[in-house]
């Protein structure tokens, strides 16, 4: 609806209105509140309430609907175009029928003086009608491939990004990898293996974990433009991973005054997943969790991990209400965002929920007791199986 003309279209509806010598004629579309005109001919207007929509009652049926007598029949009787200006007394109007079965709208006539329709009128009319949903859906289908053109564009554009950044890190990285090695030795060498050389070597071992899981989030940005990657899967710890995930918000959490929960696991719960990008897409809700409570007074984010059937569910929901629905059709269209200029690129959720299907999963909008919650699915642990 609102969409640009279609001098296409328009000429359907002129012809429409020639086939059945009729004064006006309509290609309408339809929503819950009001009637809109894509196209019109011998009427200026271009909308009415749903109130004073006459095509709503050949949304009923796959069939032409044709009223003969405007004045005489009760759908159409009390209706203002009927009483008043522009004094209608007949209707025929084809369904805009698309081929998954929805109707848009319709193809109608009217006219001034109660008639019969004649049979030739009424199967010109319905195929017209016919052309005019081939059109819509032609129309679509190329704004479609359009838009994932522009997509796949703008993501080969980041991947690039990516690349760059994961060759600048990787240098460093790897020199703080050495030089925490030579550290060990020689503190080997001036302590042996005192008490006090055990703790130093704890705390180079956090070092060299918190490393090697900075290298494979920095070899995770080459996904970001590449979401069809197909790395090999690992057996892995859930739970442990998602607490290694935290370690990388928990100081912000803190510092907002957040209360995390984490719902304790029955038991070990393991999957053969990509753990570098489940991490990145639990990090990524929780990051906008984070963003969402920011202003609200109760603060709370709770992670939840659970397996059903052949398949574990990982649910992050915080204290935020329920996205509208206007911006929940929207939420994982790439670069589309919510947050001030500047903070939101609009790719997180796009990208996570690739990289879940890459698994494959699947990454969904469930809200909870009235608070915003996603859902990302993954299969299971298979038993002997790595891929």
């Amino acid at each position: 609806m609102d969409s640009e003309p279609d001098v296409l279209i328009d000429e359907m509806t002129r012809l429409a209105a020639r086939i059945c010598d009729a004064p006006i004629a309509l290609v309408t579309l339809l929503d819950e509140n009001r009637q809109w005109f894509k196209s019109s001919f011998g009427i200026h207007r271009n909308e009415t309430s749903i109130e004073q929509a006459l095509c709503v009652h050949a949304l009923h049926s796959t069939e032409l609907l044709v009223i003969e007598d405007a004045t005489q029949d009760p759908r159409s009787s009390a209706h203002p175009w009927v009483l008043g200006g522009p004094l209608l007394r007949s209707y025929a109007g084809a369904p805009l029928v698309t081929k998954n079965g929805n109707i848009l709208g319709t193809l109608c006539v009217l006219d001034q003086r109660a008639r019969n329709f004649t049979e030739p009128e009424k199967l010109l009319l319905s195929t017209l009608a016919r052309q005019v949903s081939e059109r819509f859906e032609a129309a679509h289908s190329l704004q479609d491939y359009q838009s994932k053109l522009v997509e796949s564009h703008r993501l080969a554009r980041l991947g690039e990004m990516g690349a760059k950044i994961s060759h600048e890190m990787n240098t460093p990285l790897s020199i703080i990898v050495i030089r925490v090695s030579q550290i060990r030795r020689k503190l080997e060498q001036m302590l042996g293996k005192s008490p006090e050389y055990k703790d130093l070597s704890e705390d180079l071992n956090k070092i060299d974990a918190v490393i090697t899981r900075v290298s494979k989030i920095v070899r995770g940005f080459n996904l970001f433009g590449r979401t069809n990657v197909q790395d090999p899967t690992e057996e892995t710890d859930l739970v442990s991973l998602i607490e290694e995930t935290l370690a990388f918000c928990r100081t912000r959490v803190w510092n907002q005054n957040v209360d995390l929960r984490v719902s304790p696991a029955e038991g070990t719960i393991f999957s053969d997943c990509r753990a570098v990008q489940v991490s990145q897409i639990i990090l990524n809700l929780i990051i906008n969790s984070l963003d969402a409570v920011q202003s609200i007074e109760n603060k709370w984010i709770e992670i939840d991990v659970q397996q059903v059937g052949t398949q574990i569910e990982i649910r992050v929901t915080n204290s935020g209400p329920s996205i509208p629905p206007e911006i929940e059709a929207r939420l994982f269209e790439p670069f589309f965002t919510t947050k001030p200029l500047g903070v939101g690129t609009g790719l997180g959720l796009c990208i996570s929920r690739d990289l879940a299907r890459n698994h494959p999963g699947e990454l969904s909008y469930e809200p909870k007791n009235g608070h915003t919650s996603f859902v990302l699915r993954i299969p299971a642990q298979q038993s002997g199986t790595t891929t």
